[in-house]
């Protein structure tokens, strides 16, 4: 276990770690300040009521259970009223309290040992309780330690000094309480320590929870995936075989079977890769990032797919006038675009268009969208878009499949390069899925999940 007493947390867990500290403080000050309400008032009743004589000088004493009976409930009504809400105010007005609460006990207790012969050293009981209770039950991080260690030997010093004790009484006691605050100091970072080591223990747990969840659904869907879309083109190559065999199959007939089974492969392929892509994750720490010109790399693009589309169909570019330089994984983010194009031409009639543009930001990110004026996406299935393995999956205009992979990898691919990707679609008059990247791509170096 490592020991937090001079270290702080971890940068990772800092603040979800303040969060817990600021919640735990409060509930303890709740419970604290009701149970020093309640002997305060039994105390009062004793000395005012009763007539109990627990002092010399009773009413010292009794002044002192009177402030710890108003302070703590001054404390205990406002965190009744704000505990069950979390806004970044509220947040900062919950921590003044649960911070400010022990040195109202702590100077209470001081104030006790004060009456008792005006000379804390005579009865330093109460006090000592107080602030290794306080010690015990706040959670303080070595900042926070420090000042009210401070804050207590100067009310011990200004105590002194108002009673009037003698040089030789003053030194002994403020060297007593030093000891003292000191002892208090240990113990508050023995029990950070502790609370830190186990806050970070049930987070490392929590996160390896939650990827052993993630890959054990992960493990879910890629068998359905695999039982399912792999089995379909695997089941026409043997079948396609079969008919090839045949004697009475023509050479025209073997051709189209040939032609039908390397489709089929490639089909294949394309799954098999999409899946090694998820399992990977396409991790960022595995970008070869290099400066290109981005006017360049989408002509290159455009002059690639048009080639490849139907005659009827266009694929436009345009152009800014000045050259956009852009950092990428330049493989990586070409799989990103040509998965696009390929969904804008699945789902784009015959003598339909699809257009790629490129701008530059006027704060320097770089801006391309790749639009068409297809079927569109219909709203029921937008919020699925990105999801692996997802519900939004749709067969094409001429029945071309689709396996949910393939804007998820772009998704991830683009996030990668600390960019993002949206879309926005109207049913039955388009899609346009727009990239944005910084000029200076800085990777994420987190796996994404």
């Amino acid at each position: 276990m490592r020991l937090y007493f001079f270290n702080s947390i971890d940068k990772k867990y800092a603040v979800p770690f303040r969060f817990f500290v600021i919640n735990q403080n409060l509930k303890v000050t709740r419970f604290t300040s009701v149970l020093v309400a309640a002997v305060s008032l039994i105390m009062i009743l004793a000395i005012k009521a009763f007539g109990l004589n627990l002092h010399t000088d009773n009413n010292l004493y009794f002044i002192g259970w009177f402030f710890l009976l108003i302070t703590s409930l001054a404390f205990y009504l406002p965190i009744e009223i704000l505990r069950k809400k979390h806004s970044r105010d509220i947040l900062i007005i919950k921590r003044m309290i649960g911070s400010l609460y022990p040195l109202i006990l702590i100077y209470g207790a001081m104030w006790m040992s004060f009456v008792s012969g005006k000379v804390p050293a005579n009865n330093m009981t109460m006090f000592m309780f107080a602030l290794i209770f306080v010690g015990v039950s706040w959670i303080y991080t070595q900042r926070g330690a420090v000042l009210v260690s401070m804050l207590t030997i100067t009310g011990i010093v200004l105590g002194l000094l108002f009673f009037g004790v003698n040089e030789i009484p003053f030194i002994k006691n403020v060297i007593a309480s030093t000891l003292i605050t000191i002892g208090f100091f240990l113990v508050s970072r023995l029990l950070y320590s502790y609370h830190v080591s186990h806050f970070v223990q049930l987070r490392i747990i929590e996160e390896n929870n939650r990827e052993i969840t993630q890959m054990a659904k992960l493990k879910t869907e890629m068998l359905g995936i695999v039982a399912h879309d792999l089995r379909s083109p695997i089941n026409s190559v043997t079948a396609l075989v079969g008919l090839a065999k045949e004697d009475n199959a023509t050479t025209e007939e073997r051709q189209e079977y040939f032609n039908m089974i390397l489709e089929a492969c490639e089909e294949s392929q394309g799954i098999i890769r999409d899946l090694i892509s998820i399992v990977k994750g396409d991790s960022a720490q595995g970008l070869k990032l290099q400066e290109i010109n981005a006017n360049i790399f989408l002509s290159q693009i455009q002059q690639h797919w048009a080639h490849k589309l139907p005659a009827k169909k266009k694929l436009l570019l345009t152009l800014p006038e000045t050259i956009v330089e852009m950092t990428i994984d330049e493989e990586k983010m070409l799989r990103v675009f040509d998965n696009l194009i390929g969904n804008a031409i699945k789902f784009t009639e015959d003598d339909g268009t699809i257009h790629i543009q490129l701008n530059k930001q006027n704060n320097d990110a770089i801006r391309i969208s790749i639009a068409d004026d297809g079927i569109g996406v219909p709203d029921e299935i937008k919020p699925y878009l990105f999801e692996r393995f997802s519900k939004a999956g749709r067969l094409g205009l001429k029945g071309e499949k689709s396996h949910g992979l393939g804007l998820n990898i772009c998704k991830q691919i683009v996030e990668q390069h600390n960019g993002k990707i949206d879309v926005v679609s109207k049913e039955g008059e388009g899609t346009t899925f727009i990239i944005t990247l910084p000029e200076d791509a800085m990777p994420i170096l987190d796996d994404i999940s």
